[in-house]
């Protein structure tokens, strides 16, 4: 009797811990649904509502566009042009006849956007005046205002046509030919733009 009264106690305690591990799989189970399902149901309601009806990342490199209003007057400034041989900047022939400026990594929400998109760009600014580099870095400021304003305005649609990248071109170009009516800019050069 001695021995069983031993064993019982041994035996029942040998039980517990394996009747605890059947009882908490259906525990561990029953999270690990509770967890699939709340996923699945953050991403139907909130992430795929802001993603409905949006197009594919759009890449572009280096897209100008040449003139503006001091072309169409047929002029170019008042200042010395800039020596051949001695330009800065690249990426097509256009761009190596003159100084190109870059404003790099500006990175806006697009407008209607809530925040969901975003639009990385370096924006370059052409001009073969002498001296054209050094005057735009006192410029940059109101020139970088002025360039997250304008890509800011524009919603994802409008950013994603590549129609209305012309328009885009014209309007960036006006607004800083506004900005430094001296520094005779008369192209921009999209060197990167990456819609996400």
């Amino acid at each position: 009797m001695v021995e069983q009264a031993a064993t019982g106690p041994a035996g029942q305690a040998a039980e517990a811990p394996k009747d605890k591990k059947g009882k908490m799989l259906p525990v561990i189970i029953a999270a690990y649904v509770l967890a699939a399902l709340s996923a699945a149901a953050l991403v139907e309601r909130v992430l795929a509502p802001g993603m409905a009806g949006i197009p594919a990342p759009v890449h572009q490199q280096v897209v100008y566009v040449t003139g503006g209003a001091q072309a169409a007057k047929g002029g170019h400034g008042k200042k010395e042009k800039k020596k051949e041989g001695h330009g800065e900047g690249g990426g097509s022939a256009d761009a190596s006849s003159g100084n190109v400026y870059l404003i790099e990594d500006l990175v806006v929400n697009p407008a209607g956007s809530g925040g969901m998109r975003y639009l990385a760009a370096s924006i370059g600014l052409r001009s073969n005046l002498d001296g054209f580099m050094v005057s735009m870095k006192s410029s940059e400021a109101p020139v970088k205002d002025a360039l997250i304003r304008i890509l800011s305005s524009k919603t994802v649609e409008e950013l994603a046509d590549v129609s209305l990248r012309e328009s885009m071109r014209e309007e960036i170009l006006g607004e800083v030919q506004r900005i430094t009516p001296d520094e005779d800019v008369d192209a921009v050069y999209f060197m990167r733009f990456v819609l996400q």
